[in-house]
């Protein structure tokens, strides 16, 4: 009944999770679970981010029963129900796991009271101190232990158990501690997320929400702050397109400005300037290179605008505004090494 299985450390978890991220197969991601589960000690939190990456209620339900005698922190055993879709299986999971553990307190119990013969009382209250040590009541099954020397002191079973308990005990200290730092350092990325977000950098937000959902797979609020951050990117860029442009009576100045310019090279200068910090529709891009009269000018502004545009399939149209065929087809080659 007690527990024998080995504890594993935070990097075997991990490894196990980065397995299950890995892999789109669901029956790959439930054998790989099942295999770490049944094999180490666990919580009930680590538990549950590996639900996370199941959807089949049946593989969560499987998994969990088979973790269970190895979950180290049974009183929080609860919220493994939370993970299932239906609650069918999280009931049926309470009737095969706590439920059957009650229902064996009790039945053992019973047969202590009625228990006549050293020999049965013995193995009763070794029973007893298995469950209760399982249920995480440490003073109650060294108890339990203690009563059972007592009947057979020579015995070398009960000072084993002891010892389990105690190991135990430490066991779920530096567990439930590690789960404590984890959360804290989930919360912290989400805040440091929260804080790009509303200085609207955005990829960095998502970054830190990433991070904090690899950290915790199963807890749900950075996915949704990842969801969040991805519909606030989608809107601010609708809205730089949007107000992303230069009105008549503004771009009537600029081109002013051009045409004041005394040299060729000048012009060219002043043009790529406005041309980075400005946003021009195709036919304020045609005015400005109208301004040019060597065709050699005109391509190199229209090489220079090509990254600013944000529809480049309608450059095909500059070709007219040159004067010689060679010009053209020095643009064309330009587009095609674009493409």
């Amino acid at each position: 009944m007690a527990q024998t299985n080995v504890s594993a450390s935070s990097s075997q978890f991990r490894m196990c999770i980065r397995t299950m991220q890995s892999n789109i197969d669901e029956q790959i991601r439930y054998s790989n679970a099942l295999r770490y589960f049944s094999a180490v000690h666990c919580t009930t939190a680590q538990l549950q981010d590996a639900c996370y990456y199941l959807s089949n209620d049946v593989n969560k339900y499987n998994l969990a029963r088979a973790a269970y005698p190895n979950v180290i922190d049974h009183q929080n055993f609860f919220n493994i129900y939370d993970s299932f879709t239906r609650l069918s299986y999280a009931i049926r999971l309470y009737h095969d796991t706590q439920e059957r553990d009650e229902l064996m307190y009790m039945e053992n119990t019973y047969q202590l009271d009625g228990a006549n013969d050293i020999d049965s009382k013995f193995n009763l209250l070794i029973v007893k101190g298995d469950l209760l040590l399982a249920s995480n009541k440490f003073d109650e099954a060294i108890e339990a232990y203690a009563e059972a020397m007592e009947l057979k002191p020579r015995n070398s079973i009960t000072q084993q158990k002891i010892i389990e308990v105690n190991n135990r005990r430490v066991e779920l200290t530096n567990s439930l501690a590690e789960e404590k730092n984890r959360e804290q350092v989930f919360y912290r990325l989400l805040r440091q997320g929260d804080a790009e977000l509303i200085a609207n950098q955005f990829e960095r937000a998502i970054n830190f929400y990433e991070q904090a959902m690899n950290l915790i797979p199963g807890n749900p609020i950075a996915y949704k702050k990842i969801k969040e951050a991805n519909q606030l990117k989608q809107e601010y860029v609708d809205v730089m397109v949007v107000d992303c442009q230069t009105d008549e009576n503004e771009f009537s100045h600029i081109i002013a400005a051009i045409k004041d310019k005394n040299y060729s090279s000048e012009m060219r200068e002043l043009s790529k300037t406005y041309i980075s910090k400005k946003c021009f529709s195709i036919g304020q891009y045609k005015e400005i290179v109208g301004l040019f009269r060597v065709d050699d000018h005109k391509l190199e502004i229209i090489k220079y605008f090509y990254d600013f545009m944000d529809d480049t399939s309608k450059m095909y149209e500059f070709r007219n505004v040159f004067a010689y065929s060679s010009t053209k087809s020095k643009l064309d080659e330009f587009l095609l090494s674009k493409e």
